[in-house]
């Protein structure tokens, strides 16, 4: 079969991931045998077994190139924020839990396949990884010299998982097809079940949930609402509202693309649980996205947009029907053509403004952990600054923060010009790449558990490359 008509199916014949034993080893990790030991008077024990057994699991299917290797990365980002807060409802508030570094932990074995490319060399597919590592390096050093060791070390993790996820994939590019099926079961699976539990969270937000947004509201962090019913922006099993909606996003681009019966239930709830969380950014990455695959992507799955355009008209015709979600969605939309009113939006608007006006050392930049509450392990002010791009060059300086983004876009811009005629799947890589990317103005899209999505699937698209070139592929994937 020709890759241009491959483009059009997401699954193939090969027996379905998700019926794998791997997939079930990876599940039970990342969620059920957490749950189980909390329902069974055990999960004080999770705040180290829970990292140590992501570690243990990760090195276990790494080892074997199994591709639920990056599906055990993904369930442990969508579900170990709930673990955390399970753990701390019963043993108290923990602000620097290690339970949250369990995908990291697991994603470290991606670094010794992504440091071994780049150590080879005569990989130019690599070269832009290396250099983006080598400037968040920098910046490392810098905060470790600003007394930041602690929350630059952990910085370090977030701005470097990614890229080192997407090398392990063009490592092993001949697997390409399984990682792609793996990563869309993944988020077909993850997203409405996410969106699912953020519904409940709106309507009857469980103790956890509230103990925990009562101890962020202390710290000042007010990005999730007030924890009433009804007051909460949701983050379902995710810890804000940004991160819930960056995976929301990418799993409702990628159900696009599933069976019908999966498919329309699920874009409804993932698009209900997007407008739950109120974050305008991605709402509008998300209808990039969704623009590109309209635009771009094979007649099946235009014609799914469509019945499910028409299946959120009546959803959403039934729930506006309900004066508290009527109240929510309302107030939030109005407030997209309302920003002079807007102290959210305002406040993002002039930070370009101000952020030039203070004195933040632009030449050297202040390092990695200079923004946002990680400064606060080491006892440190917080700082908050929602722009990729003003973050970037507040941590690297002028001179490293442009190299970082010059690579970024370069990595951005091959997975864009992708050729779809001989890529299976190159729309929705472009589709996810392009939905996250138009997010850098306002928020560090690329860093972190966000920022995750996009590297996994710059991954899969760069791993499409390699196997081209080492096909005979005649594109210009350089």
């Amino acid at each position: 079969m020709s890759a241009s008509a491959e483009a059009g199916r997401w699954y193939d014949a090969a027996p379905h991931p998700v019926l794998s034993r791997d997939a079930g080893f990876a599940v039970a990790v990342a969620l059920l045998l957490p749950l189980a030991m909390y329902s069974v008077g055990l999960g004080g024990l999770t705040r180290i077994a829970y990292p140590l057994s992501a570690l243990a699991a990760g090195w276990y299917l790494w080892s074997r190139k199994s591709p639920w290797y990056v599906g055990l990365c993904v369930w442990l980002f969508c579900a170990s924020p709930l673990i955390r807060r399970l753990h701390d409802y019963g043993a108290g508030f923990d602000v620097a839990s290690p339970i949250l570094l369990a995908p990291y932990l697991a994603m470290g074995w991606a670094v010794l396949s992504g440091l071994g490319l780049c150590i080879r060399g005569g990989e130019r597919l690599a070269t832009p990884f290396a250099i983006f590592v080598l400037c968040v390096l920098y910046g490392f050093v810098i905060a470790v010299l600003d007394g930041r060791l602690v929350s630059g070390a952990v910085d370090l993790l977030k701005w470097t998982a990614g890229p080192f996820m997407a090398l392990y994939l063009i490592t092993v590019a001949a697997k390409q097809a399984d990682h792609h099926r793996v990563v869309v079961t993944s988020f077909i699976a993850a997203a409405p079940a996410m969106a699912c539990y953020g519904i409940l969270q709106f309507i009857s937000p469980l103790p956890w949930d509230l103990e925990w947004s009562r101890e962020m509201l202390q710290m000042g962090v007010e990005a999730m609402g007030r924890p009433e019913p009804f007051e909460l922006r949701v983050y379902a099993t995710m810890h804000s509202p940004g991160s819930l909606g960056s995976y929301l996003m990418v799993g409702l681009l990628t159900l696009i693309g599933a069976p019908l019966p999966i498919a329309l239930p699920g874009i409804v709830l993932a698009v209900l649980g997007l407008a739950l969380a109120q974050y305008r950014t991605i709402w509008a990455g998300s209808m990039v996205g969704l623009l590109v695959l309209a635009l771009a992507g094979p007649a099946r799955e235009k014609f799914r947009l469509v019945l499910g355009a028409l299946l959120l008209v009546t959803t959403f015709g039934s729930l506006v029907t309900i004066p508290e979600v009527q109240e929510t969605l309302s107030q939030r939309v109005r407030s997209i053509t309302e920003l002079q009113s807007d102290a959210s939006g305002e406040d993002r608007l002039s930070q370009y403004t101000r952020f030039l006006d203070e004195d933040r050392n632009l030449l050297v930049g202040q390092g990695i952990a200079s923004n946002g509450f990680m400064r606060q392990l080491d006892k440190q002010k917080a700082t908050v600054i929602d722009s990729g791009i003003l973050e970037t060059y507040a941590a690297l300086g002028l001179f490293v923060g442009t190299i970082l983004l010059a690579c970024l876009a370069c990595i951005c811009w091959r997975t864009i010009t992708l050729p779809a005629a001989l890529v299976p799947h190159a729309y929705l890589y472009r589709s996810v790449v392009l939905a996250t990317a138009v997010q850098i103005p306002f928020g560090t899209v690329y860093v972190g558990e966000s920022g995750f999505t996009m590297w996994v699937f710059i991954g899969l698209a760069c791993a499409a490359a390699r196997s081209l070139g080492t096909t005979g592929g005649n594109a210009n994937l350089s």
